[in-house]
């Protein structure tokens, strides 16, 4: 997302023409489908997609890989977990925050506690990337673990991913605020993993330094400021709390 009335990229701006000129389009336009997956900083070997991916980070097919036995005598089967759908907002001034809700679904109480650390822990810093597969073997550049080490510190990596993409992909960073799960009547487990990032908006753009102060020592990034509120909203929630369950503030 970019601020309003700010200039759209070139290379997004070729790829929409691009889809205008039926002369230039790509065949898999016209079966083109949208692909989500989900991973946590903690480890990226539990992919979740429609399904969880191989340890080789491929899609998995076959009854085998798909279904594991649920019963000790083999009699009955249940599928993978995998992510059933997304909802992705900007909030604030200017989309100054993102929040993310991710529903999933699996199938025993020994994946909820394999998954548990993962996407079920508040606080927990968990990627998520969304786009549009055309069907045609060129690739598409995705977040690494590496890349997301410093995220907090360059946040303009999705930025240049979505640019390289040309539109075709996006991505958030955020921390686990909220999350729940229920039992279905089939047996199922519905899961919900609430996000909350910083937008990249306003926040990638630095703060321009006073009239005769070097550039240098005075430009940093706006994130950097909210870095060091954010503490103290945290201390300022906690006491909220216990004044509230207390029966008064202080």
């Amino acid at each position: 997302m970019a601020l309003f009335l700010s200039m759209v990229e070139d290379t997004i701006q070729e790829e929409l023409k691009r889809r205008m000129d039926i002369t230039k389009r790509s065949p898999g336009i016209y079966t083109r489908s949208t692909w989500i997956r989900m991973w946590s900083q903690t480890t990226n070997e539990t992919v979740l997609m429609g399904g969880v991916l191989s340890k080789k980070g491929k899609l998995q097919s076959g009854f085998d890989d798909m279904y594991s036995p649920k019963s000790e005598d083999g009699s009955s089967y249940r599928p993978m977990s995998g992510i059933t759908n997304i909802s992705v907002d900007y909030k604030g001034e200017y989309g100054s925050t993102r929040t993310a809700d991710i529903a999933w679904l699996c199938w025993s109480f020994e994946e909820i506690e394999k998954l548990q650390p993962l996407f079920l822990t508040t606080g927990k810093t968990v990627i998520v990337e969304w786009g549009w597969s055309e069907g045609n073997k060129n690739p598409i550049h995705t977040l690494k673990q590496k890349d997301v080490c410093d995220i907090y510190k360059n946040n303009g990596v999705v930025r240049k991913k979505v640019i390289k993409n040309k539109g075709n992909y996006d991505a958030m960073t955020g921390l686990v605020t909220d999350w729940t799960w229920k039992i279905r009547d089939d047996g199922g487990i519905a899961c919900t993993t609430n996000l909350i990032a910083h937008g990249d908006t306003a926040l990638d753009f630095g703060v321009a330094p006073a009239e005769g102060e070097e550039k240098k020592k005075t430009k940093e990034p706006i994130f950097g400021f909210v870095s060091n509120i954010y503490p103290n909203l945290i201390d300022t929630e906690v006491h909220d709390y216990n004044a509230i369950k207390s029966g008064g503030f202080s």
